[in-house]
């Protein structure tokens, strides 16, 4: 698994909700199970990977929903828009160590993620949202070949 380079968007959010409470870095140290003040910033850089049970137990400190601190949202698909790439791998890698895979498990996922192309899994996504009830699933099925077809002619 490639580590992450940028912030995580889960720091993005907890360091503007931290903000608005007034809560430090070093009030964190708890939280992710470290020692130092250095760790909980290398978190939140994206140099490290907090555990899953860091990233719910930051989110129960500051009062908020996992899926806000992860910047899901299941209310509206118009926030799945606003979601990138770098997002979507972001979670995945969050949502992988959350199940019991095996290594090589992970590294088939990822070789397919890799290969589908995290752009084209987010316009599927949205496909599928804009549908909705309106259309069969079959005109999201069409939309979607589409997509893939374009992609592999890349």
């Amino acid at each position: 698994m490639t580590a992450i380079t940028q912030k995580p968007i889960w720091a993005v959010n907890a360091q503007e909700v931290m903000s608005k409470k007034g809560i430090q870095k070093n009030q964190l140290l708890d939280v992710f199970g470290v020692t130092t003040t250095g760790a909980v910033v290398h978190y939140f850089q994206g140099r490290r990977e907090p555990s899953v049970s860091g990233i719910q137990r930051l989110a129960d400190k500051l009062e908020m929903q996992l899926p806000d601190l992860l910047g899901i949202r299941n209310d509206s698909h118009s926030e799945l828009a606003k979601m990138n790439g770098q997002m979507l791998t972001d979670a995945l890698q969050i949502l992988i160590r959350t199940i019991d895979a095996t290594v090589e498990d992970i590294g088939v996922f990822f070789n397919l993620y890799q290969k589908m192309g995290a752009e084209n899994i987010i316009r599927a996504a949205n496909i599928l949202a804009d549908v909705g009830e309106s259309e069969s699933n079959v005109t999201a099925v069409i939309k979607i070949q589409e997509i893939s077809r374009k992609a592999m002619n890349c």
